[in-house]
């Protein structure tokens, strides 16, 4: 029999004295079609020229995956890894594609590195019954140590440096856009780039992409898109210096701190007239998380999707959401092996601490592991993200408030018992 007990454990000041009390206790029952996905991918050694198209947590449906790999790196894959540092800290996650300069070695890129909170046991505050098609938790508690805010402003550059650069003129099917980093995981509603126009160029659409970085001036984007705006009549804008023009997703996104994504409006119509996104100059020092590209190929998607990195200067924008309630995630350990002939069974554990300064109630566990997409060599021409997370389990239970200060411990405990 195989089975996995999933204990969850409360650390927090109760009269004074430090206690540890478990909250629940019970094996879990929602492993999910992912986690068959990632074991028939290996098992049944799909290879990178017919993958499996699989859903992830970032809300692409059709990502391709695989258990394909170059021998000389001893087919190195991450799929189905666990084991994650704490929060934001790299972790480094191999396709089996083998290092350009070195082809004894996997290959070590952006591509590769994804934030450890993205990885491992994650909590949320959900009790939706589970399904076996679950993609991801139901409302994830985000890792850091912010509180929940309405509504509204979540980052925005719409004034100071210290030049206009009227922005980037846009040919046909070219667009206008920008990388950006998060902050905090939030739920994007509408995003606001400052615009303006020559002639008609028509409606106009803003797209958000996952962003695949290659090196420090060159971008790829991901194949499909996250989400798109609903159209917006260009006819008004006016000229430059422009104002800010309201994009609203068709369905509010979920972006993470740590992940890279591309955020562009387009296209231009020179028959109709032109589209220009306005910049400020880059000012010195700091660290910047957000800036603009220059368009070398079509609006994505398309098989490149290749971008410059614009060194001159970023674009105005304004980026509207949801703030949640946010638990500090360390790291996802995995321990206790332990072989009694036929018996056998491990532990992997994560802590969350809540530091958000409000009461959070948890009502939902999970784990996201990685599945891969061998890439066949380090060209860099990808059209997809070679790693991408998926959720192979989501359990729920009874209501358990975390104070603000307190811990909480999150044990599986896969077992194999004859």
């Amino acid at each position: 029999m195989i089975r996995t007990l999933l204990t969850i454990k409360k650390t927090g000041m109760h009269r004074g004295v430090l206690q540890t009390r478990v909250m629940y206790k019970d094996y879990s029952r929602s492993f999910t079609k992912h986690l068959m996905e990632g074991l028939y991918v290996t098992q049944a050694h799909i290879l990178t020229g017919a993958p499996l198209y699989v859903a992830d947590i970032f809300g692409s449906t059709t990502r391709p995956v695989d258990s394909d790999g170059a021998a000389s790196t001893g087919f190195a894959k991450s799929t189905l890894r666990i084991a994650a540092p704490t929060g934001r800290s790299s972790v480094w996650l191999f396709d089996g594609t083998a290092n350009g300069l070195n082809p004894s070695y996997p290959i070590m890129s952006n591509f590769n590195a994804f934030p450890g909170h993205l990885i491992g046991i994650q909590i949320g505050t959900d009790n939706t019954a589970p399904t076996a098609t679950d993609n991801r938790l139901v409302a994830r508690v985000p890792h850091g140590v912010g509180a929940a805010a309405v509504a509204g402003v979540v980052e925005q550059l719409n004034a100071g440096e210290n030049a206009d650069l009227n922005g980037n003129g846009q040919g046909a099917n070219y667009c206008g856009g920008m990388w950006w980093t998060p902050l905090r995981t939030t739920q994007l509603t509408t995003w606001q780039f400052k615009c303006w126009v020559q002639g008609n160029p028509g409606n106009q659409t803003a797209y958000l992409y996952q962003l695949l970085p290659n090196t420090t001036t060159v971008l790829f984007t991901d194949a499909t898109a996250l989400a798109t705006s609903g159209a917006v009549a260009s006819g008004g804008w006016g000229a430059t210096p422009g104002a800010f023009v309201t994009f609203t997703w068709g369905t509010p996104i979920t972006v993470y701190p740590g992940c890279l994504y591309y955020i562009c409006e387009g296209p231009g119509n020179p028959g109709g007239g032109g589209v220009y996104v306005c910049m400020r100059a880059v000012s010195t020092g700091g660290t910047v998380r957000h800036g603009s590209t220059l368009t070398t190929t079509s609006i994505p998607p398309n098989t490149n999707g290749l971008y410059s990195i614009n060194g001159a200067g970023r674009l105005y924008f304004i980026a509207r959401g949801v703030l949640y309630n946010e638990m500090d995630y360390g790291s996802c350990d995995m321990y206790g092996y332990t072989v009694v002939n036929p018996n056998a069974s491990f532990t992997f554990r994560r802590i969350f601490t809540n530091n958000s300064g409000n009461s959070i109630t948890v009502q939902e566990s999970g784990i996201y592991a990685p599945l891969s997409r061998y890439m066949g060599t380090a060209s860099f021409t990808y059209a997809n993200l070679s790693n991408v997370p998926v959720c192979i389990a989501r359990d729920v239970f009874a209501g358990i408030a975390v104070a603000n200060g307190e811990t909480l411990e999150v044990t599986y405990s896969p077992s194999i018992t004859v």
